[in-house]
C-alpha cells in the first residue's frame, strides 16, 4: 500500500470523521482523528488506523524520510515556503507546498502536508514557536490532566498561556476570532480546564494558589469581556483563591455576586464552602456567613440528589463555627 493511500473502508470511515469535525482548524482535527484512532475497539480499524497521518505519527518520522515522502507527494521545492512563511502557522507553509502539486489532493494528502510543515517549522524554527507548537502544550496540558497529574498539567498550561499571551493582540477584550486555533471557543473552554485543575493542584501545593491567582488577573485584563461559563469559573476560582491566602472578605464578595447572579446553581455554594474548608484557621464571621448560604442552598433543595455533597460541608463547617458561650 503506498504510504500516502489509504485503505478505501477506511477512508470512507475517516471521511465521516473529518465532516464530525469540519468546524475544527486542521490541526485540531488532526489530533481528534487521533483520539478517534485510539479509542477504537474493532481489529481492523485499529490496524489500518496505522496508515493515517497523526501528530504522533509524524513526529516519530525522521526528516529524512519526510522529505522523501513531500517529494513523492509532488512537492519539489521544500525549503522556499519554510523560509518566506506568512504569520505563525505551519498550515501556511503546508498551503505553498500544495500549490506546487498541481492536482486535486485527497483529505489525506493535506493532513500530511500540514503535518508535515508542523514538524519541519518544529525542527528548523523552534526558536519562533509556530501556533502548532503552541496549541501541542495545550494537548500535553490535558495529557497529564486525565493522568490527574495536575501540577504537571498546570506547568504545563502555564506555559501555553504565557505564548498565547505573547501573540495575542492588545485590547482585544476577548479571546481571538472565531477562527484559527486560538478561537474564543478554545480558549475560554481551556481556561476553565485550567482552573479547576489549578483548583485540585492547590489543594497539594499551596503555590498554586499565587499561580491561580495570577492567572485569573491575567486572564481577566486580556480579555475583560469574557463571560458565560468561563467568566463563571474564573470569578469563583479567583474568589476561591482570595479566600485561602487570607483575603476574606474580598473573596466572600466574589462569591456573594456569584451567587446572586445564580442562586440555584450547587457548584458556587460547594466551592464557597470548599474555599473556607481549605482555609488555616479561618475568621468566625467567614464562617458564619458561609453557613449561612449553605444552609439557604439547602433549604431551596437545590442539591436534592446529593451530588454536590452541599449536606455533608455544612457539617463539616458547622464544626468550624464558633461555639455559643457557656
Amino acid at each position: 500500500m503506498n504510504r500516502l493511500t489509504l485503505d478505501p473502508r477506511l477512508a470512507a470511515e475517516l471521511s465521516g470523521v473529518v465532516h464530525r469535525f469540519a468546524a475544527l482548524h486542521p490541526y485540531e482535527r488532526a489530533w481528534e482523528i487521533e483520539a478517534w484512532g485510539l479509542a477504537q475497539t474493532d481489529p481492523w480499524l485499529r490496524a489500518a488506523f496505522a496508515e493515517v497521518w497523526t501528530p504522533t505519527r509524524i513526529a516519530k518520522t525522521s526528516s529524512a524520510d519526510l522529505e522523501l515522502l513531500l517529494r513523492d507527494v509532488g512537492v519539489t521545492d521544500i525549503d522556499a515556503p519554510l523560509a518566506s512563511v506568512d504569520g505563525t502557522s505551519a498550515w501556511s507553509v503546508a498551503t505553498k507546498w500544495k500549490a506546487q502539486l498541481g492536482r486535486p489532493t485527497t483529505s489525506h494528502d493535506d493532513l500530511f502536508l500540514g503535518l508535515a510543515a508542523a514538524a519541519y517549522w518544529a525542527r528548523l524554527r523552534a526558536d519562533t514557536p509556530s501556533d502548532e507548537m503552541v496549541y501541542d502544550r495545550l494537548v500535553d496540558g490535558e495529557t497529564l490532566a486525565a493522568q490527574k497529574l495536575w501540577g504537571a498539567a498546570c506547568d504545563c498550561w502555564g506555559l501555553f498561556w504565557e505564548a498565547l499571551s505573547e501573540r495575542t493582540p492588545k485590547n482585544v477584550r476577548k479571546p481571538a476570532s472565531s477562527t484559527g486555533l486560538f478561537r474564543a471557543a478554545v480558549v475560554e473552554v481551556w481556561a476553565q480546564r485550567y482552573c479547576g485543575a489549578l483548583l485540585l493542584a492547590a489543594k497539594e501545593s499551596p503555590e498554586y494558589v499565587t499561580t491561580g491567582l495570577a492567572f485569573v488577573d491575567d486572564f481577566l485584563a486580556s480579555f475583560p469581556l469574557t463571560g458565560g461559563a468561563a467568566g463563571w469559573m474564573l470569578h469563583a476560582t479567583k474568589g476561591r483563591f482570595l479566600i485561602q491566602c487570607g483575603r476574606h472578605q474580598e473573596g466572600y464578595m466574589r462569591f456573594e455576586g456569584l451567587l446572586r447572579e445564580a442562586p440555584t446553581a450547587p457548584a458556587g455554594y460547594r466551592l464557597l464552602a470548599d474555599a473556607v474548608l481549605a482555609t488555616t484557621a479561618p475568621p468566625p464571621p467567614l464562617v458564619t456567613k458561609s453557613l449561612g448560604a449553605l444552609r439557604k442552598a439547602l433549604q431551596m433543595n437545590i442539591d436534592r440528589d446529593g451530588k454536590w455533597s452541599l449536606a455533608e460541608r455544612l457539617a463539616d463547617l458547622e464544626a468550624l463555627a464558633p461555639k455559643p458561650s457557656a
